[in-house]
């Protein structure tokens, strides 16, 4: 009965989905049976290369501007081989994509969880691109050098104290299949 319960709630979830976010069926230029995109890539940024993984979602957009969104998940992996665990937020530019996201704008955002109104939220990426059919490139405006010091390591000092904003980091996000959590170690695209 448990089971059967929690697979109706998926496809419960999936059917309301694709009533209000249709789009999200075929991100990448794909269609999809569930409305989930994943993708792994490299930057280059202080200390050497940087792999960024993301996993998410669509989510309800804000009241204000209800721009097609997404939540989820990322992992980043430093050259010094740490592994930060992050929430991946973001959102198209546009209000209405249709079902092909090839050349939408999109913002991305990955930075910690917020727990028990907690403020630093280091590190703190933000990132702006368009699709190119099953990748998103996309352009850190520099945040990944004010995130990182020239080793690799996360700055954590004071927030004014934090980084001028060094060289931008170039990111394509390329789809793959399922897969759960990168190793730091094992380099990957």
């Amino acid at each position: 009965m448990l089971v059967g319960g929690v697979i109706a709630g998926i496809i419960f979830v999936i059917a309301v989905d694709f009533v209000f976010a249709r789009w999200a069926f075929y991100l990448g230029g794909a269609k999809r049976v569930i409305p989930v995109w994943q993708g792994i890539g490299r930057m280059r940024g202080p200390g050497g290369d940087y792999v960024l993984y993301v996993w998410f979602a669509p989510t309800p957009g804000g009241r204000t501007l209800p721009l097609p969104s997404v939540d989820g998940t990322a992992s980043l992996c430093t050259p010094r081989g740490d592994r930060f665990s992050l929430r991946a937020m973001g959102n198209f530019v546009e209000r209405s994509i249709g079902t092909d996201s090839n050349g939408k704008e999109m913002h991305l955002t990955v930075r910690p969880r917020s727990f028990f109104g907690s403020t630093d939220l280091r590190p703190h990426i933000d990132l702006r691109g368009r699709w190119r059919n099953d990748t998103l490139e996309l352009d850190d405006d520099g945040s990944l050098s004010r995130a990182f010091l020239a080793d690799g390591t996360l700055f954590t000092g004071r927030l004014r104290d934090q980084p001028r904003t060094g060289e931008r980091a170039s990111l394509v996000l390329h789809e793959l299949p399922w897969r759960w959590f990168p190793d730091c170690r094992v380099s990957d695209r």
